[in-house]
């Protein structure tokens, strides 16, 4: 498994959100999305835990990756809350942590 580089989320920072949102209803081409970072959520250690990024995502881009500009993976697109913008992701971090802990 190669596990990209990851870059540190901030705030207002711009990102590109890759996925099949609404899976194969619209299509099996890859869409590719914009939004933006609105807050970064910290445990009580200071550590980002959770990306609130402002809409761009539907159902079916969970698990995609949210990439910045130069293409670098920033976070993984997990939830939404239907009927708002509100928006969530994990930080790359997180998913290096997991991988790195669960590798045989």
């Amino acid at each position: 498994i190669v596990v990209p580089k990851i870059h540190s989320p901030k705030e207002r920072q711009r990102l590109f959100i890759f996925g099949y949102p609404f899976g194969s209803e619209i299509g099996k081409e890859i869409t590719i999305g914009e939004t933006a970072i609105s807050s970064l959520r910290r445990n009580d250690d200071g550590k980002i835990y959770k990306i609130q990024v402002q809409g761009g995502l539907n159902p079916g881009n969970s698990g995609g990756p949210l990439v910045d500009s130069k293409g670098n993976v920033v976070g993984v697109a997990v939830s939404i809350i239907k009927g708002t913008d509100v928006n969530f992701a994990i930080p790359g971090e997180i998913v290096q942590e997991f991988i790195a802990k669960h590798r045989k």
